[in-house]
């Protein structure tokens, strides 16, 4: 039935962290204008100048009506100061952001070619290239494709060159997949409107990979790839290597069982039994600094099942917080450096509280999370999922080689990306070892603090004896320190994290906003922006599910314990 196919997403965060001085002709240095440098993820995605920006505008106007757009900067008389530019900068950026929560705008071709476009590569060069496409267990297919060919272009290819069934192509999406310490971490998923090859050469390709994978949260959506044998080898590949990995736990009197049809080749078999095995479906992301159950309390993170998961690795035991429970979320922190993603989770009726990750991979968490929000609408209101077939005949651009001067800067770009993301990675090195020693060091304080409140209390406990309520005096302290360490977690109180980035890390990303989700039938209200005040060396971004209204499922006595598993954090 239609209910039972997924949907593509639309979840991304867009930003302009930086601008650019550059010529229309740098050899004479004549022409000089101001690039504004448009990030999604985190990650730079293009160059564009001003007045590319206002001819955007202007098609916008032309097909939605200008009453309902964002505003967008004027133009101005005179060439702009420092201070103007950054201005114009922080305008920019929140008319991109608030066009990109804006389903109408965001869907259309539009949005989706200007984007594509802004790339300059995309603009100057069409090759003939081959990009290498691996799958989850490290063997790799080679496509012979255009550098210009988007990303959906690129993975019907592929999957067409693997044989999977044409209809089954979206079930699967590539990503941008990084490998550090010999393990792999999903960066982003590539967007329709990016080139694969264009955003490959922009990342260090000795440590990053281009990987098809699985692309839908809800395990039941599994039973309609059964049928095709590339489908099952698939999604066999991914849950085999995350087994290995011990990102799933396989449960005792399963092991067996998995193990002969594993023998036997039974993959379809295999893949059903997997339905039971903890983390299964979930995307994992590593151990985080959770204030959940207590601020700084290391856990191991996953997402998936329409949930975000916390495991004590300890004790094995887990909390689950359910997408339809949380309000809203936002992102603060500095990128390059320690993220913050704090969300706001309704534990019983009428009870919000926030639930604060500390995390580099903030952003991705928050990608995931708006990613099963969208299927989760999408599928209740039953839209089906697209298919190849439906999407008008691509036409074929006419091929502009590069020339050898642009392929030595290409070269040169890659070595100095390698230089950069080892000092990236030394730099989060860094911080992240600042801030476990400092957070070690409040609570050595905060226990040396409450000894010396427990010792004096009770020193004067044995003077005065018990107050007129029965309370003894050290019991007032205690329950004094006690409130003093249950402080408020909300992101006004969170938001930012001291960093050692440069200019880049040092612009906010984008401006909060809401989506909200009718938890009856699934339908979608329409976005509301909520402007964030934004602090300078601080990142602030947030969307989620608006649940204010959440009533029919919760009953009077319904408790946020109720939630998780016995053996509860």
């Amino acid at each position: 039935s239609p209910s039972n196919f997924p949907v593509r997403d639309a979840e991304m965060h867009f930003g302009i962290l930086e601008t650019e001085e550059a010529y229309t002709d740098p050899a004479q240095k004549k022409g000089q204008h101001t690039l504004y440098c448009v990030s999604i993820n985190g990650v730079k995605h293009c160059s564009v100048r001003y007045s590319e920006f206002f001819k955007f505008n202007e098609e916008l106007k032309a097909k939605f009506g200008a009453e309902t757009l964002p505003a967008f900067p004027p133009k101005k008389m005179f060439a702009l100061t420092g201070a103007e530019v950054e201005e114009r900068r922080g305008q920019l950026e929140e008319y991109i952001v608030q066009l990109s929560q804006d389903p109408r705008v965001f869907k259309s071709k539009t949005f989706v070619d200007f984007f594509m476009k802004s790339q300059r590569e995309i603009q100057e060069f069409c090759e003939e290239v081959k990009l290498e496409v691996y799958l989850v267990n490290g063997k790799k297919t080679t496509l012979d494709c255009l550098s210009t060919d988007q990303a959906d272009q690129v993975l019907e290819d592929v999957c067409k060159k693997i044989g999977l069934e044409e209809d089954l192509t979206y079930y699967f999406a590539l990503f941008l997949v990084e490998a550090i310490d010999d393990k792999e971490k999903v960066v982003r998923r590539l967007q329709e409107f990016e080139s694969p090859y264009v955003s490959f050469e922009r990342v260090d390709q000795t440590t990053h990979k281009i990987m098809l994978r699985r692309h839908f949260w809800d395990n039941a959506l599994v039973k309609n790839l059964l049928h095709d044998k590339t489908a099952i080898n698939l999604l066999y590949v991914q849950a085999s290597t995350d087994i290995k990995l011990k990102r799933i736990v396989v449960p005792e009197n399963k092991k067996q069982t998995l193990q002969t049809y594993k023998d036997r080749g039974s993959k379809a078999e295999f893949i059903q039994t997997l339905d039971e095995a903890d983390g299964y479906g979930y995307e994992y992301i590593g151990v985080v600094d959770s204030s959940f159950p207590e601020k700084g309390t290391l856990v191991e993170c996953r997402v998936g099942a329409y949930c975000l998961r916390l495991t004590d690795p300890k004790t094995g035991g887990s909390a689950r917080f359910f997408i339809q429970r949380m309000r809203c979320w936002k992102i603060s922190g500095e990128l390059g450096e320690r993220l913050t993603l704090a969300f706001h989770y309704l534990k019983s009726k009428d009870n919000l509280e926030w639930i604060v990750i500390n995390s580099p991979d903030a952003i991705f968490i928050s990608i995931c999370l708006q990613s099963m929000v969208d299927e989760l609408m999408r599928v209740n209101r039953g839209e089906m999922l697209v298919r190849p077939r439906d999407k008008p005949p691509r036409v074929k651009p006419p091929v502009r080689p590069r020339p050898a001067d642009e392929k030595e800067k290409a070269r040169q770009r890659q070595e100095q990306l390698a230089i950069e993301k080892q000092r990236e990675v030394e730099r989060q090195q860094q911080a992240e070892k600042e801030y476990f020693e400092k957070l070690q060091q409040e609570k050595l304080q905060a226990q040396r603090e409450a000894e010396t409140r427990e010792k004096s209390g009770g020193a004067a406990g044995r003077v005065a004896g018990p107050s007129p309520s029965g309370t003894s005096t050290a019991s007032k302290a205690s329950a004094v320190t006690a409130g003093n360490e249950g402080e408020d977690l909300s992101p006004s109180r969170s938001s930012s994290v001291s960093g050692r980035g440069g200019a880049r890390a040092n612009r906010p990303l984008s401006v909060a906003s809401e989506a909200s989700i009718d938890s009856t039938d699934g339908k979608s209200k329409a976005p509301k922006v909520v402007k964030t005040p934004k602090k300078k060396g601080t990142t602030e971004h947030a969307t989620g599910v608006d649940n204010s209204a959440f009533t029919g499922e919760i009953e009077e006595n319904d408790t946020f314990d109720q939630q998780y598993h016995d053996d509860d954090l």
